[in-house]
């Protein structure tokens, strides 16, 4: 079984952060948005098998840096690439083509929140300076056996 690692990097922190929204008996977890200005890459791809019973579980997702180190535990994740394509249509031919144009990535995520210092903080701090943040992810999930 092999786990899955995807990187993205150049991140831009996008829409609404909550800093803290805390409830009795629940909890504390902070939704983020992000565009990705670099391609993704896959440096492993996800190989579980094909038993049911090595499916990926909400668990196993993970936030890292570029060095491996845990910025958040996620519970839930999605990347997704939104392809433009323009139509054309040549003179005489009925049928029209598509023609890739560009692509964009976002990602977003459900941390639980343990600590700030990783994410929050640099967020915080490029606000207080008045420069701009990003940041380089390792998405992680671990493969079952």
């Amino acid at each position: 079984m092999a786990d899955g690692r995807y990187a993205f990097r150049e991140c831009v922190a996008d829409g609404q952060v909550i800093i803290g929204d805390i409830s009795p008996n629940q909890l504390m977890r902070r939704p983020w948005h992000f565009y990705v200005n670099r391609p993704p890459q896959a440096l492993s791809n996800l190989d579980n098998g094909t038993s049911s019973r090595q499916i990926v579980r909400g668990y196993d997702g993970q936030w890292l840096d570029d060095n491996g180190n845990l910025l958040a535990t996620v519970n839930t994740m999605q990347a997704v690439l939104t392809f433009n394509t323009e139509k054309y249509q040549e003179p005489g031919n009925r049928q029209a083509i598509a023609i890739p144009m560009g692509f964009a990535c976002e990602v977003n995520f459900q941390e639980a929140v343990v600590r700030d210092a990783d994410l929050l903080g640099p967020l915080l701090d490029a606000i207080s300076n008045g420069t701009d943040v990003t940041f380089n992810f390792q998405f992680f999930i671990k493969g079952r056996s």
